[in-house]
C-alpha cells in the first residue's frame, strides 16, 4: 500500500538573513488567558517569566499559559489596583508595580503584595497614587514617576523623597500612557508633559529639554512618552508630535515626522512607545499608525500595520508597549487586541505558501504532491489539484501549467503526484489522469501516449503515485489500480 503525504507547508530553503518585510506576527488575546486587551507595559524577570501589565490586572506568562494577579478588596496582599502602568524588577528578583492607585511590591516567593499609598498626613509618603513609571537603577535604588514629579524610595526607612520637575497649571492631570525612566552615564532621563527631563543624581537637579519655536533643534513636542538609548549614546524620544533622536552632548535633536505622501517616513506623529532590539534597530509604536522599525545606521524606516484579512500582520495599530525577551522575540502590547509577537531569530527555513498579504508567493495550491529540482535556479512543484508550478528562485516568479494551458504547455491531469527525470533527459509527471512528458528537446509538454504513439488504457482514470526507471529503461508505474510496466521502445505494457 502506498502512502500519500499531504504537504501544506511547501518548501524549506536555507535563508540566514531576516527579511523585515516577512515578519510574522503571532497574537495573544483574552482567549489565550490574558486578563485584558490593553497592555501598558512588558518586562522579563531573571527567572525567565514574562510579565504584562494590563488595564485589568498583572499577567505572568511561562511560555504556555498566563497567571493573573488582580485586586481583591478582601485581600490586602493583592494588587492595590488592576490598572498597571509600569513594572521593574529589583536585585532580589521581586517586582515593583506602578498602578493607577498605589505602588505595589510583589514578593515572588510568597506571591504577596505590599502596598504603598499617598497619605495626606505623612509628607514622606508617595506624593500621588498614580504611579506612571517605576525603575530600579544600577545601584538598586527605586525611582517612581508620578504626573508632576520623580521620587526616590529609601528602602530602609520606607520614605519617599520627591523631586519636582518643570510643570505648569495647563498640564493635564492624567496621562493616557506610562511615563518612562531610564538611566545613562548622564543620570536619569524622565518623560513628562513638559518635555524630556534629565535628573542629576549627585546634585539632585533637573535639566529640562522641550520644544522652542525659536530653536529648530529642540524637541518637536513636549509630551514625552518613551525614551531609549542606542549604542552611540543617542536618545530616541517619543513625543506627541513626532520621533526624536536627541544628542545629549550637543543638546540637539533630529526630527522624524510623518508625511502622508512618503511611506519612508514614520507612520504617525503620535509616538507612544520605543524599544531597541539586540540588532540595534529602534521600534517605535504609535497611537494610530502601528509600529515602525528604524535602522539606526541608515535611518531607513519600515512600517508594520494592521492589515485586515492577513492574520500574520500586526493586529492593532495602537502600540503602548514594546519589549524584546531573552529568546529574541519582540512583544508588542496593543491598546485593544492583546499582545503581538515576532521572532528576530535567524531561521534556516523560508515558507512558500499561497496566502493573502505581502508574504504570498502565488503558489497555486498549498497541497503539494511532489518537488523536483530542475536545475540550481528552478524548482518544479507538483500540486494536488492545480497542476505544476515552476519556481524561479532568483526572481521569485512562479509559472503554472495545468490541463487548461495552451497546447504544448498543458498537462493530462492537475494532480501531479510524482516527477521523474528519465535517462534520456525527458521528465515524466505522474498525475491523476495519466502521464505527461516534458520533452527536453522541444521544451514542451505532451501526453506519453502521443509522444510514443501508444495507447495505455489502464493509465486513464488511474492516479499515478510513483514511477521508477530500471536499467533497461523500462518504466514501472504504481497506480491506484495496480502496477504497470511500460517499454516505450517496444510500446509494450
Amino acid at each position: 500500500m502506498i502512502r500519500i503525504i499531504y504537504i501544506s507547508l511547501l518548501l524549506s530553503i536555507f535563508s540566514f538573513n531576516i527579511n523585515s518585510q516577512e515578519l510574522v506576527f503571532k497574537h495573544y488575546t483574552v482567549d489565550d488567558g490574558l486578563s485584558q486587551s490593553a497592555v501598558n507595559c512588558i518586562t522579563q524577570t531573571k527567572d525567565g517569566y514574562l510579565w504584562f501589565g494590563t488595564q485589568e490586572g498583572l499577567n505572568r506568562y511561562n511560555g504556555y499559559e498566563f497567571k493573573t494577579y488582580i485586586h481583591n478588596p478582601l485581600d490586602t496582599n493583592s494588587l492595590s489596583n488592576n490598572w498597571v502602568w509600569s513594572i521593574s524588577e529589583d536585585k532580589k528578583g521581586n517586582l515593583w508595580i506602578g498602578t493607577q492607585s498605589g505602588l505595589n511590591y510583589l514578593d515572588i516567593k510568597t506571591n504577596k503584595v505590599k502596598r504603598f499609598y499617598h497619605d495626606n498626613k505623612n509628607p514622606s509618603s508617595i506624593p500621588d497614587n498614580r504611579i506612571l513609571g517605576v525603575f530600579v537603577d544600577k545601584d538598586g535604588v527605586l525611582w517612581i514617576k508620578t504626573i508632576f514629579s520623580l521620587c526616590r524610595f529609601d528602602e530602609k526607612t520606607e520614605r519617599f523623597i520627591e523631586f519636582e520637575h518643570d510643570r505648569d497649571y495647563f498640564s493635564p492631570e492624567q496621562s493616557d500612557y506610562p511615563f518612562p525612566i531610564i538611566e545613562t552615564e548622564d543620570g536619569l532621563w524622565v518623560g513628562s508633559f513638559k518635555g524630556l527631563q534629565n535628573f542629576n543624581k549627585q546634585y539632585l537637579q533637573f535639566e529640562g529639554f522641550k520644544n522652542s519655536v525659536n530653536n529648530p533643534f529642540s524637541l518637536s513636542g513636549n509630551t514625552v512618552y518613551s525614551v531609549v538609548e542606542d549604542a552611540k549614546g543617542y536618545l530616541w524620544v517619543a513625543t506627541q508630535s513626532g520621533l526624536e533622536r536627541f544628542n545629549p552632548k550637543t543638546k540637539r535633536s533630529k526630527h522624524f515626522i510623518h508625511n502622508e505622501n512618503d511611506i519612508n517616513t514614520i507612520s504617525s506623529n503620535l509616538v507612544i512607545s520605543l524599544f531597541i532590539d539586540h540588532l540595534g534597530f529602534v521600534w517605535a509604536g504609535t497611537k494610530d499608525g502601528g509600529v515602525n522599525r528604524i535602522n539606526t545606521k541608515t535611518l531607513e524606516i519600515v512600517r508594520y500595520q494592521d492589515d485586515t484579512g492577513n492574520s500574520e500582520s500586526l493586529s492593532f495599530n495602537e502600540i503602548i508597549s514594546i519589549f524584546e525577551d531573552n529568546s529574541a522575540n519582540v512583544w508588542f502590547g496593543t491598546n485593544g487586541n492583546g499582545i503581538d509577537k515576532i521572532s528576530l531569530r535567524p531561521t534556516k527555513f523560508k515558507l512558500y505558501k499561497n496566502s493573502v498579504g505581502a508574504r504570498s508567493y502565488n503558489i497555486s495550491d498549498n497541497m503539494i504532491g511532489s518537488i523536483y529540482e530542475f536545475d540550481k535556479r528552478h524548482l518544479w512543484i507538483g500540486t494536488w489539484s492545480k497542476g505544476l508550478d515552476i519556481l524561479d528562485r532568483k526572481t521569485g516568479r512562479i509559472r503554472n501549467y495545468n490541463t487548461e494551458s495552451s497546447k504544448g504547455y498543458n498537462l493530462v491531469g492537475n494532480d501531479v503526484h510524482v516527477i521523474l527525470k528519465r535517462k534520456n533527459k525527458n521528465i515524466l509527471l505522474g498525475t491523476s489522469e495519466g502521464i505527461t512528458v516534458y520533452n527536453i528537446k522541444t521544451r514542451q509538454f505532451i501526453n506519453i501516449e502521443d509522444l510514443y504513439d501508444i495507447e495505455i488504457s489502464k493509465l486513464k482514470g488511474n492516479r499515478i503515485y510513483t514511477i521508477i526507471e530500471d536499467k533497461y529503461e523500462n518504466l514501472w508505474v504504481g497506480t491506484s489500480n495496480g502496477l504497470l510496466k511500460i517499454n516505450t521502445d517496444t510500446k509494450e505494457f
